[in-house]
This record gives C-alpha cells, sequence and structure tokens, in this order.
C-alpha cells in the first residue's frame, strides 16, 4: 500500500512566471503492472481532469484496503499552463472586476 503525492516546479520563460505539475503514485510499489493515466493535454480536454479527480479518491481508498495489484501513475492536469489559460480564455475584464469585487465585498 502507497500513496504518494509528488509535486515538480516549472519554471516559466520570464522571470515570475512558473507552475506546479503534480502527480500522484498509488498502488504498490514493487508491482508488474503499471497503469499511466494523464488528463488535460490540450486546454480543452477539462473532463478528464473531472474523472480522474473522482478515480483517485477510489484508488487511494482501494490502496488502503490492500486491493490493488498494480501501481497507478495519475498526471490530472498533465499541462497546466495551457489549462489555466484555457479556463481564463472566456473571462472578460468586466467579468474579472465582477469576481474581484465579489471577492473583496463578499
Amino acid at each position: 500500500m502507497s500513496f504518494e503525492k509528488i509535486s515538480q516546479l516549472l519554471t516559466g520563460d520570464t522571470p515570475g512566471r512558473s507552475t506546479e505539475l503534480t502527480w500522484f503514485r498509488i498502488g504498490p510499489q514493487d508491482a508488474e503492472r503499471k497503469v499511466y493515466l494523464q488528463a488535460a493535454l490540450h486546454a480543452d480536454e477539462q473532463p478528464g481532469i473531472l474523472i480522474l479527480h473522482h478515480l483517485l479518491r477510489l484508488l487511494r481508498t482501494a490502496d488502503a484496503a490492500g486491493q490493488l495489484e498494480a501501481q497507478f501513475v495519475l498526471f490530472p492536469m498533465v499541462n497546466p499552463p495551457v489549462s489555466y489559460t484555457h479556463l481564463r480564455a472566456h473571462e472578460t475584464s468586466d467579468d474579472i472586476a465582477y469576481a474581484v469585487f465579489c471577492l473583496t465585498r463578499g
């Protein structure tokens, strides 16, 4: 039984720009079988993030019960810089200003 969250800081090409790539390893370290799952390679592939979010919880439960015979490696968002850009692509300056106003005013 093993659960590991791993994060790697990816520095950007300009000062002050970086992002964090996070992935998970679940299951026996010595397992012969390995399963690799990734989501959000391209900016418009958001459903996979949701699926891996729920699968991660199920895998943790199965791992704690000793039910996994393979090691799983999950990358919920394999290309964070592009995904973050896409998530905000539909916002306008008015939308962002309104969101900031709501957050500061409650």
